[in-house]
């Protein structure tokens, strides 16, 4: 019977072992397919840095990105510009108000939970204080 129990016993051990050593291969794995992934990663952002360096190094590229910019700068002027003056007559149609007017309703809100806050205080502070009619109450009804 002892044999027995020590036999199983070894053979438990090593089965959970076992699980452990599966367990710690999976995780290698896993760390194997990270670092393949980080390696992928890196070199793509090597190719890129590469590429976009030749790019910029070529004369060609240079020259139309110079005559390119000023176009680039106009169209974008005339686009603000276009814009701005439709926004503006879509706001002024739909009624909705301006910054100016939402900053004063901002303040205006500011003051009033100011004020509410100060009437929130004054109202604890008076019902903190004793009440002077109790007193005359109590003494009108232990009288009667």
């Amino acid at each position: 019977m002892l044999s027995f129990l020590v036999l199983a016993g070894s053979a438990g051990g090593s089965a959970l072992r076992g699980g452990s050593v599966q367990r710690g291969l999976g995780m290698a794995a896993q760390r194997a397919v990270a670092d393949t992934a980080w390696k992928g990663y890196d070199a793509s952002i090597r190719l890129g840095s590469v590429s976009i360096e030749r790019l910029y190094g070529n004369g060609l590229f240079g020259a139309l990105l110079g005559r390119s910019v000023h176009g680039l700068v106009r169209l974008q002027r005339l686009n603000n510009a276009v814009l701005g003056a439709f926004f503006t007559g879509l706001w002024r149609a739909a009624d909705l108000p301006t910054a100016t007017e939402l900053s004063a309703v901002r303040e205006q809100v500011r003051a009033l939970a100011a004020s509410v806050s100060a009437q929130g205080e004054r109202i604890e502070a008076l019902a903190d204080r004793p009440a002077r009619h109790s007193v005359k109450v109590a003494r009108s009804i232990a009288a009667a």
